[in-house]
Parts: C-alpha cells; sequence; structure tokens
C-alpha cells in the first residue's frame, strides 16, 4: 500500500471526528455521515476504510498557476506581515506554505513581485 505523502496527523484526527457514533437503535448503529450499520464490527470497519483513502488518496495538486492567479498571490504577499506571508498564501491556495514559496517564486520570476533583497545584494 503506497501512501501519500504530507498527510498529518491532524488531517486524520479531523477526518475521524466526521465519523462518530451518532444513534443507537435496535441495535443498528448510525454514523455521523449518515451510514447505518447493523452489527458492531462495521462501524469499525467504516472508520479504518475512511482512513485508509484518506491516507491513500492522492494528494490534490495546487491550483494552475495563471496570470490571474500570480497578481492575487502577489498582493496577498505584499499586503501580509512579515513572518506570515507564506501561511496567508498557503491558506489561500490550500497548499503547504513550502509549496506557497514555490508560487511566490514564480509571481518575482514574473515581476509581480520585487527580487528578494538576500538575492539582490
Amino acid at each position: 500500500m503506497t501512501y501519500r505523502k504530507n498527510t498529518t496527523v491532524a488531517e486524520v484526527v479531523t477526518l475521524m471526528r466526521r465519523h462518530k457514533l451518532a444513534d443507537v437503535a435496535d441495535r443498528v448503529a448510525m454514523c455521523s455521515c449518515g451510514r447505518w450499520f447493523k452489527e458492531p464490527g462495521q462501524f469499525s470497519a467504516h472508520l479504518i476504510d475512511e482512513v485508509q483513502e484518506q491516507l491513500t488518496t492522492p494528494h490534490p495538486r495546487g491550483p494552475a498557476v495563471t496570470d490571474e492567479l500570480l497578481a492575487e498571490v502577489a498582493a496577498i504577499h505584499r499586503s501580509a506581515p512579515e513572518g506570515d506571508k507564506m501561511r496567508k498564501i498557503a491558506e489561500f491556495l490550500g497548499v503547504s506554505p513550502s509549496s506557497a514559496g514555490t508560487y511566490v517564486s514564480r509571481a518575482r520570476k514574473s515581476g509581480l513581485l520585487e527580487p528578494r533583497e538576500s538575492a539582490a545584494a
């Protein structure tokens, strides 16, 4: 089994929180996602299946790079406080902070952001 990269414990915990035992009536269990189970072990198997899917599904790629997207990245970079720029861009794009750095680099190469101070020296 191949596990996808960059899956965090927080993502798995968040996933598991979406699958709680919501109700038990007449020996039938209902998950908070809406699925019903006639056997107790079926609910546990359901949780395991959901976590396995989370861990093995390929991680979605970030948004396609367009001039408009790079302009948005540049605007966020200029407006965000120092030390918080990559986090803000990562949140906007739905990617990791290191991937956000790639978009910033592309915005610099496109002339939408000034070269880094260390690179300009």
